[in-house]
């Protein structure tokens, strides 16, 4: 009777490690598709944000530089603050040109927004 026991038991035993076993598995599987997902939005979204500060950039750089105008001290302040968020994003070397540029443009004592 104690081996009839032992052997059901074992099988039953084999059985819930086994189910227990899968469900962990399965559950990893989630996690990790969920962390792969997680991350491939997070660059989508960092790719996207560098784009619009390049776009900020190239702004700046066609209102003054090319068109000769002087630029004002909030906008150099305003192309260092963007400059910095594309350089940390990855950005390569044709915004930092562009923020060079205006940087180094004939600045202006005016401002171009007012801060009251």
């Amino acid at each position: 009777m104690a081996d009839i026991f032992l052997s059901v038991f074992s099988i039953v035993m084999t059985a819930i490690v086994g189910v227990l076993s899968a469900t962990i598995r399965a559950q990893r599987e989630k996690a990790r598709a969920f962390d792969d997902r997680y991350k491939s939005e997070h660059d989508l979204l960092l790719k996207g944000m560098q784009v619009l500060m390049r776009a900020e950039l190239f702004k700046l750089h066609q209102e003054y530089v090319q068109s000769g105008k002087p630029v004002p001290l909030d906008i150099k302040e305003q192309a260092n603050s963007v400059h910095e968020v594309y350089a940390r994003l990855g950005g390569n070397g044709v915004g930092t040109h562009l923020w060079k540029e205006l940087i180094n443009a004939h600045a202006s004592t005016e401002r171009e927004y007012d801060h009251d």
